[in-house]
C-alpha cells in the first residue's frame, strides 16, 4: 500500500510537470505570435531589497495622435467689444494670413465671453452698437487710412448680414446711439481754411432717415482736426458728453470734456487737460486745477446718468469718474495695462468688459462685477503657465510670471478655473521669488519656492483658502522633484539626485536608495512609485570633441531607465522602454497600476500610457509640424482619459480622449 501511494504521488507530480510545460509553451507561442513588439524588463536588487519581480512590458500599439492648431482667433489692438447684456456680446477682429491682415471678422458670444463664434467677415466694422441680439449699426470701412471715406451701415439678423444706411456723410469719425431712433455722428463734411478737417455733430431721431446739425460749444465752433476715438456719449436726446482732442504729440493730448443738458444750445466745461504750454506755466492763472491728464491719447468715453464715467487712453491707463467728468482718477485692468487701454464697454456701473494686454503684451477680454475694482481674464483662455494642476476635470490653478506695475515687483502670478479651463480668474501673487512645483493634496493648495532669487534654499508653502494667502511649513532645502503623498509624508530628490523620504513636512528626510541617480520621481501613495534615471556624460574641454559628445548625449538619453517600487523603495524594477527609439523625460502615476510617461519616440512629441503597472504599455506620437514648431511644455494627467496640456508657444489645450486628440481651449 504504501509502494502504490508513493507510485501515484510521483507520478501526479509528473503530470503537474507535464501540464505547466505545456501551459509555458501555449504562453510563449501566443507572446511570439503577437504583434505587438515585446520590451524587456530587467531586475534590479536595491542593496536595502529583499526579494524582487520580474515585469514583462510591451508596447501594444503606437499611434499618430492629433494636435489641433489654434484658429488664430486673437482680440488685436483694434478690436472693439459691445455686450447687449451679461451674455450676448460682440467683437470686432481682423483676420491673419501668414501673419498678413487680409480682412476682418464679427464674434459673437452667448456664455458671457467665455467662447466666441465668428459670424461674419468682410470689411471693418468700427462705432459698433448693438440694441439687442439681432439689431445694431456700424461704421463699415474698408480701409485703415485717417479719414478713408466710410459707410454708415444696420444688421437685423445679429451681425450676419449688414446693408446701408443713407447718409449725407462721406467720412464718419464717431458714432453713439441712444436707441435705434436716436443716433449722434461726428462727421467730416469740410475743410478748413487752412485744409485742415473741419468735423461736425448731427443729431438723428428716426433711425437715419433725418439728420439735424447740433450746436458746438461756442469756444470750438469746429472740432479742430478731429475727435480721437469714439469722444461722444449721449443719455437722451438733449443730455451728453463731447470730448474735444487736439492733434497728439509725444505722449500728450490736450483734451476738454464738455457737457450739455439742452441738445447741444449750451455746454459747460466738465474737466480739462490744459494746452501744452501749460508744461512751461505760462497757462496757470487761467487752469488752476486740472481735472485730465494731459499725457495720454484719448480713446473713446462712456458715461452714466448716475454721473460714473469711463475714459480708453493710448500711452496711458483707462480712467474712471464718478463726478461726472470733473475728476479722474486710474482704472488699473486685470494686468494693469498702462500702454493701450481702450475704453471699457459697462452695461450699468458694476459690470462691464474691457481689452487689456496679458504680460505677453497680447490683448485679452476681461470683465468686472464691480465697477472696475477686480477683473477677470475672459477669452483667450490661453495662458503662458510655467505650471498647473489640476485636482478635478474642472477645478484647476495655473502659475505665471507677472509684473506689478503699482509695486513694481515680480512675483509668480496664480489664476484658478472652475470650468474645465474655459475662464480663468486672477487669485493673485505668490510671496516667493520662483516656483519649482505646485500640487493640491486634499484641497490643500502646496506650492515649492524658492524664497530668495539667490539662494539654492527652497521652502514649502500651503494654502487652505485656495491660494488667497500663504503659510510656509517645513523646509525642503535642496530637494527638487518633489511628490507629495500627504502634508507629512514627502519624496524628493535631492542634490545628488538620490531619492529621499519625509515623514513631517520636510524637516528632516531619509535617504532611500536607487539603483541609479534620478531625474524625476512620481509617488501615488507611500509604496509604489516611478522614477526616470539620469544621464551621467562628462561634457569634453576641447570644442573639438563637441560632434562626438553630442553623439554621445543623445545615446544617453535613450539609455534612460525607467524604475518603479512597490514597496517604498526597497527593491525596484527596470523596465525598458527604449525599444530603440523612445526617449524618457517625464512620469506622472495617478495610482498604483495607472501611469503616464512623457518623451520622444523617434523624434517626434509622445506619450505613454499603462493600465497595468507597467506591463503593457500604449503610445501616443505627434506630428512633425507641432514637435518642430511648439511642443508640449507642460501635461497635467487628471485620469486615463482627461489630459490639459500647454504648449512653447503658450497654447492652452486639452485631450479627453487619453492623448489621442488635443483641443486648443477658446477656439
Amino acid at each position: 500500500m504504501k509502494d502504490r501511494s508513493t507510485k501515484l504521488t510521483m507520478l501526479s507530480i509528473v503530470i503537474m510537470l507535464m501540464v505547466g510545460l505545456a501551459l509555458f509553451l501555449s504562453a510563449t507561442r501566443s507572446s511570439s505570435s503577437n504583434s505587438a513588439k515585446e520590451i524587456s524588463a530587467v531586475t534590479v536588487e536595491n542593496p536595502l531589497a529583499k526579494s524582487t519581480k520580474l515585469v514583462n512590458a510591451a508596447v501594444t500599439e503606437v499611434i499618430t495622435g492629433n494636435v489641433q492648431e489654434p484658429q488664430g482667433q486673437m482680440p488685436a489692438y483694434n478690436s472693439q467689444i459691445d455686450f447687449v447684456d451679461s451674455k450676448t456680446g460682440y467683437l470686432t477682429m481682423p483676420i491673419y494670413q501668414d501673419q498678413q491682415q487680409t480682412g476682418f471678422q464679427l464674434l459673437k458670444t452667448v456664455d458671457g465671453g467665455h467662447m466666441w463664434n465668428s459670424i461674419y467677415s468682410g470689411p471693418d466694422l468700427g462705432g459698433l452698437h448693438f440694441f439687442s441680439e439681432r439689431e445694431g449699426v456700424a461704421i463699415e470701412s474698408s480701409g485703415n487710412q485717417f479719414l478713408a471715406p466710410n459707410t454708415m451701415v444696420a444688421t437685423n439678423d445679429g451681425g450676419a448680414h449688414w446693408q446701408p444706411l443713407p447718409s449725407p456723410f462721406k467720412v464718419i469719425i464717431g458714432l453713439d446711439c441712444v436707441n435705434k431712433n436716436v443716433m449722434f455722428v461726428v462727421a467730416a463734411d469740410k475743410q478748413g481754411q487752412n485744409g485742415d478737417t473741419v468735423s461736425r455733430l448731427y443729431r438723428t431721431t428716426d433711425g437715419g432717415k433725418e439728420w439735424q446739425s447740433v450746436p458746438l460749444p461756442q469756444d470750438n465752433p469746429a472740432i479742430g482736426m478731429d475727435v480721437y476715438g469714439y469722444g461722444i456719449n449721449w443719455f437722451s436726446t438733449s443730455e451728453g458728453f463731447l470730448l474735444w482732442c487736439t492733434q497728439p504729440a509725444t505722449g500728450m493730448q490736450p483734451k476738454t470734456l464738455y457737457h450739455t443738458k439742452d441738445g447741444g444750445r449750451t455746454w459747460i466745461v466738465q474737466s480739462s487737460s490744459g494746452r501744452f504750454d501749460r508744461l512751461n506755466g505760462s497757462d496757470q492763472k487761467d487752469n488752476k486745477e486740472y481735472g485730465l491728464p494731459l499725457g495720454g491719447y484719448a480713446e473713446g468715453i462712456e458715461m452714466f446718468p448716475d454721473g460714473t464715467g469711463y475714459m480708453g487712453e493710448g500711452r496711458g491707463s483707462a480712467l474712471m469718474t464718478t463726478d461726472y467728468g470733473k475728476t479722474w482718477q486710474p482704472l488699473l485692468y486685470l494686468y494693469q495695462s498702462v500702454d493701450e487701454s481702450a475704453a471699457p464697454d459697462f452695461l450699468n456701473r458694476n459690470e462691464g468688459f474691457a481689452l487689456d494686454r496679458n504680460p505677453d503684451n497680447k490683448p485679452v477680454i476681461i470683465h468686472t462685477a464691480d465697477g472696475g475694482k477686480t477683473w477677470e481674464l475672459l477669452w483667450p483662455p490661453t495662458q503662458p503657465f510655467n505650471l498647473m494642476v489640476f485636482s478635478s476635470a474642472r477645478d484647476g490653478f495655473g502659475i505665471s510670471e507677472g509684473t506689478s506695475t503699482a509695486s513694481q515687483s515680480s512675483q509668480p502670478v496664480l489664476e484658478k478655473t472652475s470650468d474645465g479651463g474655459l475662464s480663468w480668474t486672477r487669485v493673485g501673487t505668490i510671496p516667493a521669488a520662483s516656483i519649482e512645483q505646485l500640487g493640491v493634496q486634499n484641497g490643500v493648495l502646496w506650492a515649492q519656492v524658492q524664497p530668495d532669487p539667490n539662494s539654492e534654499k527652497w521652502s514649502l508653502l500651503l494654502s487652505n483658502d485656495g491660494g488667497y494667502t500663504w503659510q510656509p511649513e517645513g523646509g525642503i532645502t535642496g530637494i527638487r522633484s518633489l511628490s507629495v503623498i500627504t502634508l507629512q509624508m514627502l519624496y524628493g530628490l535631492d542634490g545628488q539626485d538620490q531619492l529621499s523620504r519625509s515623514c513631517d513636512a520636510g524637516r528632516s528626510w531619509q535617504e532611500v536608495p536607487l539603483p541609479e541617480p534620478a531625474m524625476e520621481i512620481s509617488f501615488s501613495d507611500q509604496d509604489h512609485g516611478w522614477a526616470v534615471t539620469k544621464d551621467i556624460i562628462t561634457p569634453p574641454k576641447n570644442q573639438s570633441d563637441m560632434p562626438r559628445f553630442k553623439q554621445e548625449q543623445r545615446q544617453a538619453a535613450m539609455d534612460r531607465k525607467l524604475l518603479r517600487t512597490e514597496d517604498g523603495g526597497r527593491t525596484w524594477q527596470e523596465i525598458s522602454v527604449s525599444d530603440g527609439g523612445f526617449i524618457l523625460t517625464n512620469v506622472s502615476a495617478l495610482d498604483a497600476r495607472q501611469v503616464f510617461v512623457r518623451g520622444q519616440y523617434e523624434g517626434h512629441s509622445a506619450i505613454l500610457f499603462s493600465s497595468d503597472a507597467g506591463r503593457h504599455f500604449r503610445c501616443v506620437i505627434y506630428p512633425d509640424s507641432f514637435t518642430q514648431s511648439s511642443g508640449f511644455k507642460d501635461l497635467e494627467f487628471i485620469s486615463p482619459s482627461n489630459i490639459f496640456a500647454t504648449s512653447f508657444n503658450d497654447v492652452f489645450y486639452r485631450s479627453m480622449d487619453g492623448g489621442l486628440n488635443f483641443t486648443p481651449l477658446g477656439d
